[in-house]
């Protein structure tokens, strides 16, 4: 009898024993998903769709969607010391409130660009960030979006910048398809316009 009992009483201690050793002590996990405040840079690359294609004719409005992203290109704080930033994931768009031609592309522009982003970061999660830029700038063969005004994560007023650096050259191939073509037959072909870019780098800076 007094062997069965201090079998028994083995057993119950390791039991007991074995959920102390995996039980995770209070705190030890990730935080829950936050607002991330401080600063933050990403390179990023991507596409963008025209619609309808931009041509020497108007077609206003034309909606610019983007897909961009920068997988492993972040660096930064987030207010919390064990959580960096790694990758952005983002969406923008914008529909064309001026003349909607080719020459918009390289003329500055105060029609919106909305950018939705979603964040990974190591150590924890982020909540997403809305960018309002107020306009567009052509840069070199790119653009740059200034003072845009963020709200979720890194918010603030006028405080992100990005540059994309595009496949766009006044003097290249892409404007060649602004303009109608003429055949032997001098029938008159519709142009085919530009309706795709793409991001070859570039970079989004935002500090709360």
């Amino acid at each position: 009898m007094i062997r069965k009992i201090a079998l028994g009483a083995a057993a119950t201690a390791l039991t007991f024993g074995g959920l102390a050793l995996v039980a995770s002590p209070a705190g030890a996990g990730k935080p829950p998903p936050f607002d991330a405040t401080g600063s933050v840079t990403c390179s990023i690359w991507g596409k963008a769709k025209i619609d309808p294609p931009l041509t020497n004719a108007n077609v206003l409005p034309s909606t610019t969607t983007a897909k961009i992203k920068g997988k492993d290109t972040c660096s930064g704080t987030t207010g919390n010391p064990l959580v960096t930033p790694t990758t952005i994931k983002a969406v923008v768009t914008s529909t064309g409130t001026e003349a909607g031609t080719c020459d918009g592309l390289v003329t500055p522009g105060t029609s919106p660009f909305n950018v939705d982003i979603k964040w990974k970061a190591a150590g924890g999660k982020l909540n997403p960030s809305t960018i309002v830029f107020p306009g567009i700038t052509p840069a070199g063969i790119g653009f740059d979006l200034n003072n845009g005004n963020t709200t979720g994560s890194y918010a603030g007023t006028a405080n992100a910048n990005a540059h994309a650096h595009a496949n766009i050259d006044p003097a290249g191939l892409n404007f060649a398809l602004c303009a109608p073509t003429v055949k032997p037959s001098g029938k008159i072909k519709a142009a085919k316009g530009i309706k795709k870019l793409v991001v070859t780098s570039g970079t989004i800076s935002i500090t709360s």
